[in-house]
């Protein structure tokens, strides 16, 4: 019997590099209507999911209300009950600022996402 950590002449031992999986950053407008988590940390180059759990549409920007120039990458726009998207690639270390345009007082549609 041969041992179970050597290999014999007819066996080959695979060495393929895989890459790691990679969460998507998510940041989800709930059942009941609040967005959650209202602050994260990503990095440089990475896209963030909106996902719209809600019963209503919400338009998400960025800030400020009402030219949405802070970080256009996140201008996802009208995102309808049960739908998401992905936002573009944020390419600068900045803070950005969103909100839901159709109800820019509301911060329970607000939050933050730091692009280190």
């Amino acid at each position: 019997m041969v041992p179970t950590d050597f290999l014999t002449a007819s066996q080959t031992l695979d060495f393929a590099l895989r890459p790691a999986v990679v969460s998507t950053p998510t940041i989800t407008i709930g059942a009941n209507g609040v967005v959650r988590p209202s602050q994260i940390t990503i990095s440089v180059g990475q896209q963030v999911l909106f996902v719209n759990s809600h019963t209503a549409a919400h338009d998400v920007e960025s800030d400020p209300h009402p030219v949405h120039t802070q970080c256009p990458a996140i201008n996802i726009g009208l995102l309808a009950p049960g739908q998401s998207r992905l936002s573009a690639p944020l390419t600068i270390a900045t803070t950005c600022g969103f909100h839901d345009h159709q109800q820019p007082l509301d911060t329970s549609l607000q939050g933050t996402i730091i692009v280190r």
